[in-house]
């Protein structure tokens, strides 16, 4: 018994989905054969067919259910099926169970005898071989047909308004059966099958069985529902204006599926006239506008990225001599594989060969070779000015098994020629007759030149529609882009099999076609990760408008532009509607030529990159034109093509097979780990936007949260003073020098009284307590004094620049609350002051001090850190450049800056020597404080150090002593540092932080082949810092893109005081991060994870 299954649901119906061949022997139903498209997996159809086959074995006393079967790699789903259904396995390959185990589903399923018992009858077309199904008496039947229709579970309140508003229509079956009724009910929910009954409606239903393989299509049923789509839709369009004179649009399509519908829009009055016709002989013939882009592109040395090659293997007998008369055949046949480009007059033309004669050679090699040397040819230019432009090749593995290489210069070809190719080798090969060419490509370029004025309504739609300016898209790169444009790519593959039944449910439910769907999802990812919303896409179209081209060999695809502004605010839903109007729109206006299109908009050409877009994308079928050379097997043959036309195109292929993005990319400017990573996150997108299309495009997960979750440098912080670490080393090395200036020095010792006496002078004469604030207006010895004073009573210091207006000065003393101004004088005062200790116990979470901006525009801002920060910051500092006692660290930062802080610290709680330079920069000065103190250690701009470099000799001995130099707070220009990198042991860092998360936030290590690149990267964070990489909507961009720097961790400030407003805009809480601080300064995290300030 053969029992056929189709499914509908409220969207629908999926028409034929599987088949189940059973036979009963001795009360067994034996399941033979159980096939079903994996467009219904996972929806609960197989318990339904289950339950469909126990209801028909109770009704015929089958006590039991066998399935036999051998499990091998390739039927691993089946297996599943097996397991999830209860089968208990009863041998290595039998699986059974009894009747009364198989599922009840309480789903609509029936199932019937087909009346027109059948016998079969072969009949042989020129494509394949078909079953006619005839109806003959009962007492010659063969074997019985069973039916199911099944309709997916459903509450019952959906299934009266599924029924009461007939979602769906039953599916249509062959001769002689009955319509199913898929309820007990007296509503009738069927839609009759309602045949042409006019002359129009019977030539358009022609149309659409002969597109869609279907023999009997009624005029209301729907084209797209019976597997139509945008390419079969153009086809539409050339049959109806060859058949009727009419041009209608794809829109028309569209909006009237039907034949009922679109034969309403056949008006006499929409009659027009486009045929092409035949060219006058001549000895030259114009270039098309496509070929004229080709060939100007090959004059610039681009030529080789237009070169089409393709391998095949064939395993089993292969008439070589047959096949090279069937290549003869076909060159002799289209003229344009007879033509060259010649230039006559400086002016380039097709001059077409009338007799070419074409011999292929075998060559026995091994599968290396053969791809060493496919490899090699398809990297050959061709010569546009020499025959042929195209090359075959086939190549002898063994007896039976061959390769066939096949290139030609796209001038000659495109996508589709190659299947006309395809189906004609296939014809000839296999003794049958082509149809006669009506026309040849020279009369399509010929009759071209006549089509387009500076009036056309085209021209004017595209010069509308490109309007303003299109601004290139900013897609994170890899690698600098070259002044020229380069071809060099690659391609990588995505599998989105799995995906196909949710967008083709998504598809129907929002009436898109799966370009559509495509289009969509790739401008949103697009978008989300360029930030803009203006995203331009190309995408090839046929060009082969009338039908008289569809069998041509030539270069007529043209490349339409989509160009569409994102609304991050808006929904999925929102976007595709908008994509689908713009496809419509655009294909409505496709015939005018993207060569002509450049020429009217007077683009200023960037020799780096394409002219108007860099990203494409393209949706291949399966057309039918399987190649087959007799009874031999045809499968492909992989080799490398690393050749790339734009920096990305995402070329989609939806067959039998499943649904794949082949991502071709451009080498020169992406990385290979960086677009896997860029099609997982596609993959991740139309996952989520397929659960939840009314998210807003802002919202939409790309990224796989495991590789957004981020391993940080972390060290557990000890909770101990500042100055409690200072006091150690003050008992620890009383009498090793701590602070040098000039010629004065002070020991530890000497620098602890100093400090206590200023700590008691404050506590006595100003109350200064906890919590206070204290300004500093000193030099830089006075305020290394002062900062351990105020340190001791726990209270905050506020460093004010010497050089600062008095207006600004006076700003600040309000705006902090500022109890005491310290000046040189009370320096003086303090000396006479007791010298005991007085360290109170601190708070570490206290504030440490209040740094405030430049405030060159308006107001300065105080950033207020706590006394945890500046702990941590100093810790770091400590570990990273292994400050100890040994360490002799050169202040060379005005006290001002809260760069200045941790060089004053880190030495003097680790026992080592702090050695201050004046206030005044004096390079040469400079470099005599390093040579004479040993200086080891120097934070400084790389401005600073670059003028010591300047003034030093050739040698640097001078600098000899430096084993640690930290640079920041400008870029850092390696160009001017690797002289003395290359002569000396030095350690050079680049630093980068801002003050609102305690001065320093990354680090990174110059190395010696940094020298080489154009940046130098800004590294890693430090202990207990966090740095993220986020869009203007707080989500985290993946690797490479462009965005703004967040810190979080540590070493993020308190805010800004005295000003809640400005602190809440820049210190945020954003789920799963924590309390970040944004920066409002642009970078990208590379591949290795290490960051590139922008």
């Amino acid at each position: 018994m053969c029992w056929t299954i189709s499914v509908e649901d409220k969207f629908g119906s999926y028409g034929l989905v599987g088949v189940v061949i059973t036979s009963v022997v001795d009360e067994v139903m034996i399941i033979d054969t159980f096939l079903m498209s994996c467009r219904v997996l996972g929806r609960g159809v197989e318990k339904s067919i289950l339950a469909g086959l126990k209801r028909y074995a109770q009704e015929n006393s089958i006590a039991r259910v066998e399935m036999p079967f051998v499990p091998t790699a390739k039927n691993r789903p089946a297996l599943d099926f097996i397991e999830n259904s209860s089968f208990n396995l009863k041998s290595e390959c039998l699986y059974q169970m009894s009747v009364d185990d198989l599922p009840i589903v309480d789903s609509f399923v029936d199932f019937y005898f087909d009346k027109g018992i059948t016998t079969l009858k072969n009949e042989t077309t020129q494509e394949d071989k078909i079953i006619v199904i005839e109806s003959v008496e009962e007492e010659q039947k063969t074997f019985n047909d069973f039916q199911f229709n099944l309709l997916e579970t459903l509450p019952k309140e959906d299934i009266d308004s599924i029924v009461h508003k007939k979602f769906y229509e039953p599916l249509l079956h062959h001769k002689g059966s009955d319509r199913v009724e898929l309820m007990a009910s007296d509503t009738d929910i069927s839609q009759e099958y309602i045949a042409p009954k006019n002359e129009n409606q019977k030539k358009l239903a022609s149309i659409y069985q002969e597109l869609l393989n279907i023999k009997s299509i009624g005029i209301n049923d729907n084209f797209f529902n019976l597997g139509g789509h945008s390419l079969l839709a153009t086809r539409v369009l050339s049959r109806v204006y060859q058949t009727f004179k009419i041009s209608l649009t794809l829109k028309d399509i569209f909006d009237n599926p039907t034949i009922a519908s679109l034969e309403k829009l056949l008006d006499v009055e929409k009659r027009s006239d486009k045929e092409i016709k035949k060219a006058p002989n001549m000895r030259h013939y114009p270039l098309s506008v496509m070929q004229k882009r080709v060939w100007l592109i090959d004059q610039m040395g681009g030529g080789v990225a237009y070169s089409m090659p393709v391998a095949i293997e064939v395993l089993g007998r292969l008439d070589v001599k047959k096949l090279s008369s069937v290549f003869d055949m076909i060159t002799q046949r289209h003229e344009i594989l007879r033509t060259k480009i010649v230039t006559i007059d400086n002016k380039p033309v097709q001059e077409i060969q009338s007799r070419l004669d074409i011999e292929i050679s075998v060559q026995k090699v091994n599968k290396e070779e053969i791809v060493a040397d496919i490899e090699r040819d398809s990297n050959i230019v061709f010569n546009l000015s020499e025959l042929p432009l195209f090359r075959v090749k086939i190549y002898k593995l063994k007896k039976d098994k061959f390769v066939i290489y096949f290139n030609m210069n796209h001038i000659i070809s495109d996508g589709w020629s190659m299947g006309v190719i395809t189906k004609e080798i296939t014809a000839l090969y296999n003794n049958q007759d082509l149809e006669d060419l009506s026309l040849q490509y020279k009369d399509f370029s010929f009759w071209q030149e006549t089509q387009y004025t500076q009036e056309s309504e085209d021209r004017e739609y595209w010069y509308d529609r490109l309007s303003p300016k299109i601004e290139p898209l900013a897609f994170p790169t890899d690698y600098p882009r070259f002044k020229e444009q380069s071809f060099n790519g690659n391609t990588i593959t995505l599998d989105l099999t799995s995906e196909v039944e949710n967008i083709e449910k998504f598809s129907r439910e929002y009436s898109v076609t799966l370009f559509m769907f495509l289009v969509s999802s790739i401008k949103a990812i697009l978008a989300r990760y360029t930030m803009q919303s203006d995203i331009v896409l190309g995408y090839p179209v046929s060009g082969r408008e009338s039908i008289e081209l569809e069998n041509q060999i030539g270069f007529y695809a043209n490349t339409l532009i989509l160009r569409n502004s994102v609304d991050f605010e808006s929904d999925f839903v929102m976007l595709i509607n908008q994509v689908k109007e713009s496809l419509l729109e655009a294909n409505t206006h496709q015939n005018y030529p993207f060569e002509k299109l450049l020429e009217a908009l007077n683009i200023e050409r960037d020799l780096s990159r394409s002219p108007l877009f860099d990203y494409t994308i393209s949706l291949n079928g399966d057309d039918g034109q399987a190649l087959k050379l007799g009874k031999s097997e045809i499968r492909p043959f992989e080799f490398d093509f690393n050749m790339s036309q734009f920096d990305m195109s995402f070329n989609f292929v939806s067959s039998n097979e499943g649904l794949y993005l082949n991502l071709n990319y451009n080498t020169d400017l992406f990385a290979k780990e960086s677009m896997q990573g860029f099609l997982e996150n596609i993959d991740r997108l139309m996952t989520t936007l397929l659960k939840n299309p009314s998210q807003k495009i802002k919202e939409l997960e790309y990224l796989n949260p495991k590789k957004t979750q981020k391993s940080f440098r972390s060290k557990t912080l000890k909770e101990h003073s500042i100055m409690s670490l200072f006091d150690r080393q003050v008992d620890k090395r009383a009498k090793n020098i701590a602070l040098t200036y000039d010629k004065n020095q002070n020991s530890y010792k000497e620098l602890d009284k100093k400090s206590n006496a200023l700590s008691h002078y404050l506590e006595d004469n100003f109350d200064i307590q906890k919590g206070d604030r204290v300004a500093l207006l000193l030099d830089r010895e006075s305020s290394v004094i002062a900062i351990l004073a105020i340190l001791k009573l726990g209270a905050c210091f506020v460093p004010i620049n010497l050089s600062m207006p008095q207006d600004k000065i006076e700003y600040i003393l309000q705006d902090a609350n500022i109890k005491v101004l310290l000046k040189s004088d009370d320096i003086d005062k303090s000396g006479k002051y007791s010298k005991k200790s007085i360290s109170k116990k601190s708070d570490i979470n206290a504030t440490a001090y209040i740094i405030y901006t430049s405030g060159t525009t308006g107001n300065p801002k105080g950033v207020e850190v706590s006394q945890r920060s500046l702990l941590n910051l100093l810790h770091w500092y400590i570990d990273d450049f292994d400050i100890d006692k040994k360490t002799k660290a050169l202040l060379m930062i005005p006290t001002s800056f809260d760069a200045s802080i941790k060089n004053i610290l880190a030495p003097l709680i680790t026992g080592g020597e702090l050695i201050i330079s004046k206030e005044q920069f004096d390079p040469f000065y400079l470099l005599n404080v390093i040579e004479k103190n040993k200086i080891t250690l120097i934070n400084c701009v790389p401005s600073a150090f670059s003028a010591l470099l300047d003034v030093s000799d050739r040698e640097y001995k001078r600098l000899k002593s430096l084993k640690y130099l930290a640079l920041g707070g400008e870029a850092l220009d390696l160009s001017l540092l690797q002289d003395y990198y290359l002569h000396s042991n030095i350690k050079i860092f680049n630093i980068y932080g801002p003050t609102e998360a305690t001065d320093i936030t990354t680090i990174y290590e110059v190395k010696k082949d940094d020298f080489d690149k154009s940046s130098v990267s800004i590294g890693r964070p430090i202990t207990n810092s966090k740095v993220y990489i986020l869009d203007k909507f707080d989500n985290i961009l993946p690797k490479g893109a462009v965005g703004e720097i967040a810190i979080a961790g540590e070493g993020v400030a308190k805010g800004y005081i005295n000003n809640l407003s400005l602190t809440s805009q820049s210190f945020i809480d954003i789920p799963n991060l924590g309390r970040v601080y944004k920066t409002g300064d642009l970078a990208k995290e590379l591949s290795n994870g290490e960051l590139e300030f922008l």
